[in-house]
């Protein structure tokens, strides 16, 4: 069974639709980032909002660790980078329907996403970016209305400096 930690303040929703799902949720608030790093070896996936700080010693002792998903705008307090070269997922407001896209960071992508998402008619209800540092690799998290297929998620990996793109379904 899946193990996540939720280390800020977050909605009871949240815990009732980890459970709701089959995984074992613990809740808690108080962690400092050195009881933190001791224990988020023992997690699959890491619940935050801006309070707690995902930095690179904390990426690199969660051995386990597959997602870390935002509860907010934005990815500030979350080391991108490490997280990106361990093969993490980073998530943010969950819906029903959402695009995550990895790129190399240059000017263009923001404005090519959008038109290859509107020349299908799929509108955009949420919209995340991340980086670590200008020129590194930045990490998209784009909720939509409806869901993507496959045919149009191909057109999103054709997109100039898209490193990886893929649906994901809440």
């Amino acid at each position: 069974m899946p193990k996540v930690l939720i280390s800020d303040e977050l909605s009871p929703r949240a815990v009732a639709v980890f459970k709701q799902r089959g995984v074992e949720t613990v809740v808690n608030t108080k962690l400092t980032p050195d009881e933190l790093k001791k224990v988020i070896g023992e997690f699959d996936g890491l619940a935050v909002r801006s309070a707690t700080k995902v930095t690179k010693p904390v990426i690199e002792a969660a051995k386990r660790l597959k997602v870390i998903g935002r509860a907010g705008i934005g990815v500030d307090n979350i080391d991108v980078a490490a997280a990106t070269q361990r093969g993490i997922a980073l998530e943010a407001e969950l819906g029903p329907h959402m695009l995550f896209v990895r790129n190399h960071d240059k000017p263009g992508f923001i404005g090519n996403l959008g038109r290859t998402l509107g020349e299908v008619a799929v509108n955009i209800a949420t919209f995340h970016l991340g980086r670590s540092a200008p020129g590194r690799d930045a990490i998209c998290l784009v909720q939509v209305d409806q869901p993507l297929g496959d045919p149009l998620l191909a057109k999103v990996r054709g997109i100039a400096n898209v490193v990886q793109a893929k649906e994901l379904r809440f």
